[in-house]
């Protein structure tokens, strides 16, 4: 008779092991705003989705101004990992493995979640970080509640300085990777996106697109 053995592994090991499954910092950067636009796509789409992204020497912070989630919805994100709802939303969304709350693992190694789901609701305040199996809960501080609904994201303890020449995570880097990844959404006016970085900031546009005209070659005949 066959019998069976119950699997176990080291939760802290793992989560920080599915967190640096993206191929390259940017990729796991990208995950928060794909975040960003999947819940713009079940909202007003006739405001677009705005996501501002910030470089410091010490810490990156990704804002936008699509309602976050409340506690009851953290944790049930934080008890589903791997497990995402979103397939079963019936609308055409970009994340779907349910494990974008830990890409931060592969720019840092500590990520603050500040959220506010509607206009009267508490800013609701999570920590996570790098080999923990834990994630701290509070309510902000009053001077870190956000004005107004919408998700602002704290990487600290980076890995590499985004602020140093040929950083994989530095601002022309992203400008680049992020308009590759978001030419749709950018070309639609659906998503602005800005980088910040040593008191410089940009727009993130879609790449210029150059073609020969058709028929050109054949003018002269």
């Amino acid at each position: 008779m066959a019998k069976r053995v119950e699997i176990q592994a080291n939760l802290a090991n793992l989560l920080t092991y599915i967190g640096s499954l993206y191929r390259n910092p940017a990729d796991a950067m990208k995950e928060y705003v794909s975040n960003a636009l999947d819940e713009w796509q079940k909202g007003d789409r006739a405001v677009p989705c705005i996501v501002d992204c910030r470089l410091e020497h010490s810490k990156i912070i990704i804002a936008c101004n699509q309602p976050g989630m409340d506690e009851r919805e953290f944790r049930d994100a934080l008890q589903r990992v791997a497990d995402s709802a979103k397939p079963g939303l019936g609308l055409p969304q970009i994340g779907q493995l349910g494990i974008g709350l830990f890409a931060f693992n592969q720019v840092g190694r500590k990520c603050t979640f500040l959220s506010k789901k509607g206009k009267n609701a508490a800013t609701v305040k999570v920590v996570l970080c790098s080999n923990s199996d834990e994630a701290q809960f509070d309510t902000a501080l009053r001077r870190e509640a956000l004005e107004g609904p919408g998700t602002a994201i704290t990487i600290e303890q980076l890995l590499q300085d985004p602020l140093k020449p040929r950083s994989n995570i530095g601002f022309g880097r992203l400008q680049g990777f992020f308009a590759d990844r978001f030419d749709h959404y950018l070309r639609s006016g659906s998503l602005t996106l800005t980088i910040h970085a040593n008191e410089k900031q940009s727009a993130v546009r879609p790449r210029e697109v150059k073609l020969k005209p058709i028929g050109s070659a054949f003018s002269k005949v």
